[in-house]
């Protein structure tokens, strides 16, 4: 089973701009800050497929996902495919994984999480 990435989506300002926390960056995306990488993104509900760089803004790196504009809270779950390619969902508030993902969030935390949106690494067997 891949590795699966569920995070917390909140009310930011930037309603595109996806930012786990840097433990979310580094276990799950293997991200390293002296050279960030393109992603390879495909959204499993509406099929898109688009290549976003990491950027930094002020003291967080971010990725914008135009679904991310959405109803908040919500819940953002990756699984990743190969290399710097991931699929991606985005539940909503009403939608029935919704309920499940927030007690999952509810329930567990990240190892790695210090403080701000609740996130999850599930590593695959």
């Amino acid at each position: 089973m891949p590795a699966e990435l569920i995070m917390e989506l909140t009310g930011e300002s930037r309603e595109t701009q996806v930012q786990p926390p840097l433990g979310a960056w580094v276990n799950f995306f293997h991200f390293d800050p002296e050279a960030p990488s393109q992603l390879k993104l495909k959204s499993v509900q509406s099929g898109a497929q688009i290549d976003r760089p990491v950027v930094r803004h002020d003291h967080n790196w971010t990725v914008e996902i135009p679904e991310a504009a959405c109803n908040r809270p919500a819940i953002i779950r990756f699984r990743e495919s190969a290399g710097n390619t991931y699929t991606y969902w985005i539940y909503e508030p009403g939608a029935p994984d919704f309920a499940l993902f927030t007690a999952l969030l509810d329930r567990y935390r990240d190892p790695s999480w210090i403080r701000g949106r609740g996130f999850l690494v599930l590593h695959g067997a």
